[in-house]
């Protein structure tokens, strides 16, 4: 071999290891840009998650609260059902008064 062609072909090889880095290099920004999107996607489901086990807690929460008004509400109407029938109880009996 020439010395030309030893030297043509060392160029040769210095470009080859060029391209190569600059695909590996290629590839690791790659890869560092998908590590970082998916870091990113990681972080949104612990905070939407964070905010599903928040919201869970209101509902609950409220679903008690319902639970109670209800409760209030059924004794409220029962007591009312109890008042009606006594006064009704009064007058059909001041109603049987006067007819006899």
């Amino acid at each position: 071999e020439t010395l030309v062609q030893t030297k043509e072909k060392l160029k040769q090889a210095e470009s080859e290891q060029t391209n190569t880095l600059n695909l590996l290099k290629t590839s690791m920004d790659s890869d560092a840009a998908m590590r970082a999107t998916l870091d990113s996607r990681n972080k949104a489901i612990a905070s939407l998650q964070d905010q599903n086990a928040e919201l869970e807690t209101k509902l609950a929460a409220k679903e008690e609260e319902s639970v109670q008004i209800r409760r209030r509400l059924c004794v409220e109407a029962d007591s009312k059902v109890i008042e009606l029938m006594h006064k009704n109880r009064e007058l059909n009996d001041a109603i049987l008064a006067n007819n006899f």
